[in-house]
């Protein structure tokens, strides 16, 4: 912008100046250059300061990847370049016609100034065959020499003077009606040699800066006009594309944006010209299509769920009423999602001998859901089998161990209770602690030895622990989705908060008392979405 203010000032240099056009090309040549570059440079790094003192910066040197170039700069640039070129190629093509046709004038008006001189030359001659003085003059800085090689005579505006013989010696080199180049005049110029009628040659000279002044003025002139028209059509063109094309796309971007961020209730409203119209038009059909397409999706998917859940649940044993007065259980699992990766199970592996599993594998979704009925089932099948606790999780986590690519695990929770004597053989993997409450006591975590999860390391070795249970004694199982239960603060449930409900509600047949555990922690959560599955089991032992 500084270059082109300055091009401005020399532009209104020629303006009003026309009556000196001599003075103000003189002024031009001399000072437009340095103001131009200065002026632009002055201006450019003002910019860059500011920029940088604002934080805008960046190295204008650095390339940057063409998917991060803006269409409105890469469209500037060619805009640039190409009318840069075009007024190149115009004012260079101006230059040189102007240049032929000054050099064609040139020449015309020395043959004219040879012919006005030899016309008077009888005039001016002595009678004894000298020339004297001639005052004749060649346009308005130009001169002629006349020599006479017999006579040895001279004459002409440049007939005394330092380059005299410079200037016999052109007559010999050159032919009649030759022109050609030569500075021996002072400066560089135009020649014409003519020989007269009396054998004398006459030599007629312009130089360059009368000859090329008029193109000089004219093509400066037309540099500076053609700079100026460069820069508004620049600006213009591209305030235009801007106003017209790129802020249009920067609204269709932003709406994408949008969209592909999931907002599917934005809509795209850009409708300046036919093009954005139908462009606005098809996206915005293809969000409706595409929002057809994700409820489609979205209901088959809640349906696979729903039916995967219904499996799911239906694999959890229901009954709890059993034909043995020694104990009652009851036990509750409610997924964070549709399908969870929770399960408890309770089966008899003899007459008088009841498996509790408590476990949680990694994860949520369907893929825990299949974990977690390869885990059920293998436990079971093994456990039933009269296999002891630690032998059956040993030998669970090597098949789970194999084929496991995505790298879950389960922890579990196993024990096997004598209902004659109240023992109750355990194993640990990983899971949380159990709580044991005593009779007429109240509710406490019983810490036991943890092992490694299953399918997290093959051939893992696990130890199996005994504790006893009394008539009146109770054991309760959990998983994790109870103490890490967070509300709206991101504030954990917590054990003390678990062991807290349950002594509150220990009096409470068992049926009673896991939902109001489940209500406490509701409660506690309010309107803070839970991510893992909520599982409790719970035995009162009788003896």
């Amino acid at each position: 912008m500084g270059a082109a203010i300055e091009v401005f000032h020399m532009y209104v240099v020629f303006v009003t100046h026309r009556s000196d056009m001599r003075m103000a090309l003189h002024v031009v040549k001399t000072c437009a250059l340095p103001m131009i570059i200065f002026s632009g440079i002055g201006l450019a790094l003002s910019s860059l300061v500011i920029r940088y003192t604002e934080g805008g910066f960046h190295n204008i040197f650095k390339r940057r990847p063409v998917e991060e170039v803006p269409v409105s700069q890469r469209f500037q640039f060619w805009l640039f370049a190409v009318t840069a070129i075009v007024l190149s190629l115009n004012f260079g093509l101006n230059y040189h016609l102007q240049t032929n046709s000054a050099l064609q004038g040139a020449k015309e008006d020395l043959s004219s100034a040879a012919i006005d001189i030899t016309e008077s030359y009888q005039n001016i001659m002595s009678r004894d065959g000298h020339v004297s003085f001639m005052s004749n003059h060649v346009g308005q800085k130009g001169s002629f020499f006349i020599y006479n090689e017999k006579t040895n005579s001279a004459a002409g505006i440049a007939s005394y003077g330092t380059n005299k013989d410079e200037l016999i010696r052109l007559t010999d080199e050159h032919n009649s009606g030759e022109f050609f180049e030569t500075d021996v005049f002072g400066s560089e110029g135009l020649c014409l040699e003519t020989a007269m009628y009396d054998g004398s040659k006459l030599l007629v000279w312009l130089p360059n800066t009368e000859i090329y002044e008029l193109r000089d003025i004219q093509s400066y002139e037309t540099l500076l006009s053609d700079l100026l028209l460069f820069t508004v059509l620049y600006i213009l063109i591209a305030m235009l594309v801007q106003t017209i094309v790129v802020n249009n796309l920067d609204l269709i971007n932003k709406s994408l944006n949008k969209i592909t961020g999931g907002d599917l209730d934005e809509t795209v409203s850009v409708y300046e010209s036919s093009e954005f119209a139908s462009l606005s038009d098809d996206i915005n059909q293809t969000v409706v299509a595409l929002k057809g397409y994700i409820d489609a999706a979205e209901k088959r998917i809640e349906q696979e769920l729903m039916l995967a859940h219904t499996i799911q649940d239906s694999a959890l044993p229901k009954n709890f009423d059993f034909n043995h007065k020694g104990f009652e259980l009851y036990a509750t699992m409610n997924p964070a999602k549709e399908v969870g990766g929770d399960f408890y199970d309770f089966f008899f592996t003899d007459t008088d001998k009841l498996a509790l599993v408590i476990a949680d594998v990694s994860g949520k979704g369907i893929p825990a859901a299949l974990f977690m009925m390869r885990s059920k089932t293998a436990i079971r099948s093994l456990a039933e089998t009269g296999n002891d606790p630690a032998e059956v999780l040993e030998r669970v986590n090597n098949e789970l161990c194999r084929g496991n690519e995505a790298d879950m695990f389960v922890t579990v929770w196993i024990g096997i209770i004598d209902l004659k004597s109240g023992d109750i053989t355990c194993v640990n993997a990983g899971h949380e602690y159990p709580v044991i409450k005593r009779a007429g006591g109240e509710y406490e975590l019983f810490k036991d030895k943890h092992g490694l999860p299953l399918g997290a390391m093959e051939n893992m070795k696990y130890s199996e622990y005994t504790m006893h249970l009394d008539p009146g004694d109770s054991i309760y199982l959990y998983t994790d989705g109870v103490p890490e239960a967070i509300n709206i603060q991101e504030e954990q449930y917590g054990t003390d908060r678990m062991l807290q409900a349950l002594n509150s509600c220990r009096d409470m047949h068992l049926k009673e008392l896991l939902p109001a555990v489940k209500k406490d922690i509701d409660d506690f959560a309010g309107e803070a979405d839970q991510f893992d599955d909520t599982t409790m089991l719970s035995l009162n032992y009788f003896g």
